[in-house]
């Protein structure tokens, strides 16, 4: 294991899902290979630091257990399979997936009359 080579990958906080136990939930990026998948990280090997970083920390000898949303389908894929997936410049996007809707703002109507239809006189 003298030879085992290490990653740290840092990671934009929107990927970081919740902590359960002692694994902390992560969202692969939507621009990556294996978009909508999820993996479960050790916390042991997850840093989060006062500056608003995150990084996680792996092993190449590390396996990744990828799940599709709800744990139905799961693979494993190697931690070199895992990198090229998605390149470390990904992970630190902030992962907003299209442009938000805003809608203009309405003209207001004087003197409004309701459609006779809609009104309930009951």
């Amino acid at each position: 294991m003298a030879n085992t080579k290490w990653h740290r990958l840092e990671i934009n906080e929107c990927y970081l899902g919740r902590k359960h136990g002692k694994a902390y939930l992560v969202r692969m990026p939507s621009n990556s290979e294996y978009e909508g998948y999820i993996f479960w990280h050790p916390a042991s090997l997850v840093r989060r630091y006062n500056d608003g970083t995150t990084k996680i920390s792996f092993p190449d000898t590390w396996k990744f257990r990828l799940q599709a949303n709800g744990g139905v389908l799961s693979f494993e894929i190697p931690a070199s399979e895992f990198l090229a997936a998605c390149p470390k410049e990904e992970w630190g996007k902030d992962d907003i997936r299209g442009e938000l809707y805003t809608p203009l703002p309405m003209e207001p109507i004087e003197n409004p009359v309701p459609d006779e239809e809609l009104v309930d006189n009951d």
